[in-house]
């Protein structure tokens, strides 16, 4: 919200909530509600802070992004942005997929705006 006393903060703790852990976690969130005012100002910052992700090799000190679990979970996720875009929300960042070492499933941080709700 607007009044929000630490914009940084919430930033900081609403895209790790997202990003954390390739957002596989039970509790990740995937779905940021931002007052209008502050939306344009919020995303951008989640976004930079997205673009900071590195995939690769969880035990390599370079990466910060794993791969996603298995095939399944990754075409599900597939599944999820392909759906995003033909219902014609707004992609911020990511929507694409890419190769670590030719291995493994890794998926570069997304983040949609303008979604439809049905």
């Amino acid at each position: 919200m607007a009044d929000c006393p630490d914009m940084e903060k919430a930033v900081m703790n609403a895209a790790m909530n997202v990003f954390f852990n390739q957002g596989e976690v039970c509790a990740a969130a995937s779905r940021l509600l931002v007052e209008e005012s502050i939306r344009d100002e919020f995303i951008e910052k989640v976004a930079a802070i997205g673009k900071t992700r590195i995939p690769g090799d969880p035990l390599n000190p370079e990466t910060n992004l794993g791969a996603i679990v298995d095939k399944s979970q990754y075409d599900r996720i597939n599944g999820y942005i392909t759906k995003g875009k033909e219902e014609g929300a707004e992609l911020i960042l990511g929507g694409d997929t890419t190769k670590v070492d030719g291995s493994g499933y890794y998926i570069n941080p997304t983040i949609f705006q303008n979604v439809k709700t049905i």
